[in-house]
Formats: C-alpha cells, structure tokens, sequence
C-alpha cells in the first residue's frame, strides 16, 4: 500500500483496524459512510495485519525525534510526546 498521505488511504487502515478487532458495526459504518466500496484504493489495497498501529508508532517516533533535534518547537509551547 502506498504511504498514507490522503484521508481515503487512512480510511481503508482505520477500516482494516477495525476489522482485524473485531468491531463488526464500526467497520461496516466506517465503510459504508466513507463510501470505501466505491474507492479504488479499498478495492486493489493489501493491507497486512497491523499497519495502522505501525505508521502511528513511526509517526509518533518521528515527533519524538524531531522535537529532540529541534528544540526550538519547544519554546513556543509544542511540548514533545
């Protein structure tokens, strides 16, 4: 899958989340109001079990790190994670 940049490419990992934990009603809401079945993406997309927590834990790692280098963000009140 490609990298998540787009509200439809977050929707089908949240989509994908959902059903891997066995919320069954919040899944078929999610998929029927954000309208994944008419998505290209939700119909070619091989979601491997996990990724949404993997890109959270890579994105909060990245926030981690870069509030570390630059610590300019946290004078002007972005405390790190």
């Amino acid at each position: 899958m490609a990298p998540v940049g787009t509200s439809s490419a977050l929707n089908v990992l949240v989509y994908h989340y959902l059903k891997e934990s066995g919320f069954t009603h919040s899944c078929f809401s999610l998929r029927h109001e954000g309208r994944l079945d008419d998505d290209p993406l939700a119909k070619q997309a091989i979601i491997e079990p996990g990724r949404l927590i993997r890109v959270l834990q890579k994105g909060l790692l990245y926030l981690a790190v870069e509030a570390h280098v630059n610590p300019v963000s946290t004078s002007k009140g972005i405390q790190p994670i």
